[in-house]
């Protein structure tokens, strides 16, 4: 928490006061809001049945499923090793620590936190494609909005583990870059692959009409939580990983602490 410790207190406490502030307002209004909008329809427990069809057969669900999209769902695996492998790689072999941190620079905290998001969206859309959420009721016809809110989730999740696979990779330091510039420019590579992506999937669905019935709502809201499952991991990976300088092969922090990532 030393960042804290560096903050000009009476400052500190005013921004820890509005954040109050606002979010006292927010559930103020929120339940405002739910009591004139009334209960919201009756649905499907997602939770209770993702629970329950994972300690069915969690193996089966996770690497043996062939519909929909569970074959891509199985490639998450390797970007946990991906996310891993980088991360470890300097501290197996601490003389090419300097290397190693040219091309990839995270900790370990980010680490466990990119594992468990990907994990949740690895099961959460294969338990999707088990319980056949996804599914047409026939040819040529798909509900605009399948299964209310869950085809929303897997679009944040989906979107959110990819991104945590990108911001692994050390953009900086591999294109060269410097200062508060290089900074924004490796983040808007990354912003710019988080706005690619859920595009391209919209305009996949248009070519498979068989498959996918895209409205112009469904779609823009589709792109829309997709691409705030990659901006939440990217504030994530600037909040938990420290921003630190490349300075003679080696990393000099300018925000963190003097003994760099974890």
């Amino acid at each position: 928490m030393s960042f804290l410790r560096e903050q000009n207190r009476i400052g500190l406490a005013i921004g820890i006061g509005l954040i109050l502030l606002f979010s006292l307002l927010f559930f103020q209004y929120y339940g405002m809001w739910q009591e004139r909008m009334g209960p919201p329809p009756v649905g499907k427990n997602y939770w209770t049945l993702y629970t329950k069809a994972l300690a069915k057969d969690p193996i089966g669900i996770m690497f043996y499923l062939e519909t929909g999209s569970s074959p891509f769902l199985r490639y998450f695996l390797f970007g946990l090793l991906w996310i891993w492998c980088a991360y470890l790689a300097g501290r197996l072999w601490p003389r090419h620590q300097h290397i190693v941190d040219r091309m990839f620079w995270s900790n370990f905290w980010w680490c466990i936190y990119a594992t468990i998001f990907v994990m949740l969206a690895w099961t959460f859309g294969a338990v999707a494609q088990y319980y056949s959420w996804y599914a047409c009721p026939a040819p040529g016809y798909c509900s605009p909005q399948p299964q209310g809110m869950m085809d929303k989730y897997t679009h944040f999740l989906s979107m959110g583990a990819l991104a945590a696979m990108v911001l692994t990779v050390n953009f900086e330091d591999l294109l060269g870059l410097h200062g508060r510039t290089g900074r924004i420019l490796e983040l808007a590579i990354v912003l710019s692959f988080v706005f690619f992506l859920p595009m391209y999937w919209e305009y996949a669905e248009l070519g498979d009409p068989a498959r996918y019935t895209s409205t112009y709502i469904d779609a823009v809201t589709d792109f829309f939580v997709s691409t705030l499952g990659g901006i939440v991991n990217i504030l994530v990976y600037n909040l938990v990983v420290p921003y630190e300088e490349a300075v003679g092969g080696y990393h000099q922090s300018f925000i963190a602490s003097k003994e760099g990532p974890c």
